[in-house]
């Protein structure tokens, strides 16, 4: 297999939204037997990153499918787009993740695999026809959605009920990455524009809808403060919004959605050492 090729195909994965997935999953089953008597499953915490990986990449095929004529324009190196896939096997190719998604999650237990299965509907309503929630302002709100499923599937992967603050907890993850996701629309705002999809940005134009988008990230790194409440937090974490929200109104920045994306990830660890008391203040 050609050099060019292998990294069409690793690029695809997505790495940083996968990564983002899968630790809504680990945050999920730590916080399951961190507020009860249950033992940690570390067997489930394996189970249920495979399970979650593959329904990630069941949404990514379905998407790739259906978003070709956007990614000719906004994504012109994915594989389907370089016709590395054609329509036969990618379509086997997405069987193919939806079974193994399944056969893992089955092992997880009834709720968490329920959460498995809205997972992988979720993931095809939301980029299919005839529903296609992508198309419309503020679809993100599915991988909001999406986020808080896979935390839950880790919660009810190690525990039969849920507890107030694991609610509050999934609530703020479905919240917080709902506005979050909305600066993956930046780079794919010419093929959205073209093919009629409705965002921020191709409502607002390119530069209105970075201003608006750095106001909501701003808010959003705001909402763990529900959670802890020192003052050293409130000053880091207004530090690390008005950070977020300055570079990626910065235009001279190529790479605006890996460094909002990095940010937010180093806040969520941030919030989640606190939670368990591993930073003290």
């Amino acid at each position: 297999m050609k050099k060019e090729v292998i990294i069409s195909f690793v690029k695809n994965l997505r790495l940083l939204r996968t990564a983002s997935f899968l630790l809504m999953y680990f945050f999920g089953w730590y916080f399951g037997w961190y507020f009860s008597s249950f033992p940690s499953d570390y067997i489930k915490l394996i189970l249920g990153l495979i399970s979650v990986f593959f329904s990630w990449q069941f949404c990514i095929s379905i998407n790739d499918m259906f978003d070709i004529e956007i990614d000719k324009i906004s994504n012109p190196t994915r594989p389907y787009v370089k016709g590395y896939l054609n329509k036969k096997s990618s379509i086997i190719w997405t069987i193919i993740l939806i079974a193994a998604s399944l056969i893992f999650g089955i092992f997880l237990g009834i709720i968490s695999f329920i959460f498995v299965i809205s997972f992988i509907i979720l993931g095809y309503i939301y980029s299919a026809p005839p529903i296609r929630f992508r198309k419309y302002l503020f679809g993100t709100i599915f991988i909001g959605l999406a986020s808080a499923i896979s935390y839950f599937i880790g919660i009810f992967s190690t525990v039969f009920y849920i507890l107030p603050e694991q609610i509050m907890i999934g609530v703020l993850i479905m919240v917080a990455l709902s506005i979050g996701s909305i600066v993956k629309d930046y780079k794919d705002y010419e093929g959205d524009k073209k093919a009629g999809v409705s965002t921020i940005f191709t409502k607002f134009g390119l530069e209105k809808g970075t201003k608006i988008t750095s106001i909501l990230l701003f808010l959003t790194f705001l909402l763990p403060l529900v959670l802890i409440h020192h003052l050293l937090d409130f000053i880091i974490v207004l530090s690390l919004g008005v950070l977020v929200s300055l570079l990626f109104n910065y235009k001279k920045i190529q790479k605006k959605v890996q460094f909002t994306m990095g940010l937010f990830f180093i806040a969520i660890i941030y919030i989640f050492l606190r939670i368990i008391g591993i930073i003290i203040i």
